[in-house]
């Protein structure tokens, strides 16, 4: 044991070494604490009326149980996918070997892994400040949420672990698997829009729906949630229950792990080997982390070959073959139908909460289509082109380089423009708005995918693929917060300035989106020309 612990103290010692004999992560790392210690500060010293201050606290606890299963659930199907694995490389040459027992490997691996998570929790710190600030909590009670968020990365871990116990490989029960944990899903949103259903979408319901005691009940996620929103509200019964129930997994799962015969470290050997060689095959540009750990599922090829282009125009065709595959109308895919959603429940939430004041369709698609462009950002289509530089056969190809990089991009370009069509004009058509505020809105959510794939290519340009993925992510968030300026100030001027008052509700969305969509695409077209000699050079 005093083994391990030497190994864990040199761990943390030797990583903040590295950080410090690398620049670039040093000034990233100092980046995300000046902000979180800045979005604290700003978030607790900030003045705001009483009425803001007091907001439902029914609203908090929905939230809290969205944020735990947004946390769980993909780490969950990733672990009926293959076991999870604490360790890595060096862990294989220096621990697998050594004459330590294997409950004591596993204590370390699980040790090491929550000193991740505690790393993890400073993500959230800025909105337990929030927290604070809205919901008038205090700061003990802003420290338990994220210590409930801590837990649940940790119940996650002990629940893969019990997936691979219980599973072994055998197909049939990762498939039944996958099943309890997609009606894990399914169960609270049935019992909220039951609720909803029979006492009808208005404000007061729909924050009864998301406070259900019944939500409590779903395994690990509702206990977790139910046991530190008990501890805040007073609640012993939930405490105890909840708590109660969450030792008894956590033990239940020791032991299974302890008794299954199924061999545990010889399954991690293997997928940590797999682990490094695709984080080699990442940083050498050679995969994308998309594809990591995935299912390796059957394609259905259905037409073969591109047929279609020459030149430059080969590879839009290409990329356009393959969404075919993927889908079975190329462009509309899961994202279309989740933007779809998406803002028809900000739609409907934002007329039940203004129940007493009728809310213009107008305003509800100006909202809806700022949130959606700030989703957008999270599953923008940027993949097709870089799979392409992975390749050398964008840079053979007897064309112009300019020419190359926009077909190349013309998917990412368009995949927003078809989304965007599809989600705002049904949503126009349910909420009776505008015309022009549609298309106001369809041109914002446009110009903001058409912003997001040319900074991606701007970054590429300048920084290549070889960088370190996290200062990378942080130099695109700065550079897209620079380059969304100018479209949110000039397009709130232009609104303030106007004096067509009697415009002022029926093209509130038009007023607001066509001056920041102009801005964005003149924007993406100067990046697009600060890029265009990205394929000149094959090792940019």
């Amino acid at each position: 044991m005093k083994a391990i612990i030497y190994m864990l103290r040199k761990s943390i010692k030797n990583g903040i070494i590295d950080i410090l004999h690398h620049p670039m992560q040093l000034i990233v790392y100092l980046f995300i604490i000046l902000t979180t210690v800045s979005g604290v500060v700003t978030a607790m010293t900030s003045n705001i009326s009483e009425e803001q201050r007091h907001f439902d606290f029914r609203i908090l606890q929905g939230a809290y149980l969205l944020i735990l299963y947004f946390i769980s659930v993909p780490i969950m199907l990733k672990g009926t996918n293959a076991s999870t694995t604490f360790f890595k490389m060096s862990d294989v040459t220096n621990v697998f070997t050594a004459p330590i027992s294997e409950k004591k490997i596993l204590v370390y691996g699980v040790g090491r892994q929550m000193a991740t998570i505690l790393l993890l929790l400073i993500c959230f710190v800025s909105y337990g400040a929030m927290a604070v600030q809205y919901f008038s909590l205090t700061i003990w009670d802003a420290v338990l949420l994220l210590l409930g968020i801590g837990v649940m990365l940790f119940e996650v871990q002990m629940i893969t672990i019990l997936i691979f116990c219980v599973c072994n490989g055998r197909p049939t029960r990762i498939r039944m698997m996958k099943y309890a944990i997609y009606l894990m899903i399914a169960v609270p949103i049935v019992i909220a829009l039951l609720r909803l259903f029979s006492n009808g979408f208005t404000y007061e319901n729909i924050l009864s729906a998301v406070s259900l005691p019944y939500l409590n009940y779903i395994p690990i996620v509702g206990w977790t949630s139910g046991m530190f929103i008990g501890i805040i509200t007073g609640n012993i019964t939930n405490i105890l229950v909840y708590g109660g129930l969450l030792v008894l997994f956590t033990i239940f799962a020791i032991v299974v792990f302890i008794r299954s015969k199924a061999d545990y470290y010889e399954d991690v050997l293997q997928k940590t080997e797999s682990v490094y060689e695709f984080r080699n095959a990442i940083k050498s540009g050679k995969v994308s982390d998309k594809n990591m750990m995935s299912d390796k599922k059957k394609v259905k090829l259905g037409r073969m070959g591109i047929n279609r282009g020459s030149g430059a125009s080969v590879f839009f065709y290409k990329q356009f073959r393959e969404m075919s595959r993927r889908s079975l109308i190329p462009f509309i895919n899961v994202n279309t139908a989740f933007l779809t959603v998406f803002v028809l429940i900000v739609g409907f939430a934002l007329k039940a909460m203004q129940e007493n004041t009728e809310i213009g369709s107008s305003t509800i698609l100006t909202i809806a289509v700022v949130l959606s462009c700030y989703v957008q950002f999270f599953f923008t289509v940027s993949d097709d082109w870089i799979k392409e530089l992975q390749k050398p056969y964008i840079f053979m190809v007897p064309a112009s380089p300019v020419k190359k990089l926009i077909m190349s991009c013309a998917t990412s370009v368009i995949k927003p423009l078809i989304d965007g069509t599809i989600a705002f004009t049904v949503s126009g058509i349910l909420f009776a708005a505008n015309p022009l505020d549609v298309l106001a809105c369809i041109a914002l959510y446009f110009s903001c995918g058409f912003l997001y794939t040319s900074l991606n290519v701007l970054v590429q340009r300048f920084m290549g693929k070889s960088g370190n993925r996290g200062v990378l992510m942080v130099v695109y968030m700065i550079l897209l917060f620079i380059a969304l300026i100018p479209g949110i100030v000039i397009s709130v001027l232009l609104f303030l300035t106007c004096e067509a008052e009697t415009l002022y509700s029926v093209f509130f969305a038009a007023r607001l989106c066509f001056p920041a969509a102009i801005c964005n695409f003149a924007v993406a077209f100067l990046i697009f020309m600060l890029s265009k000699k990205t394929l000149n050079n094959m090792e940019y």
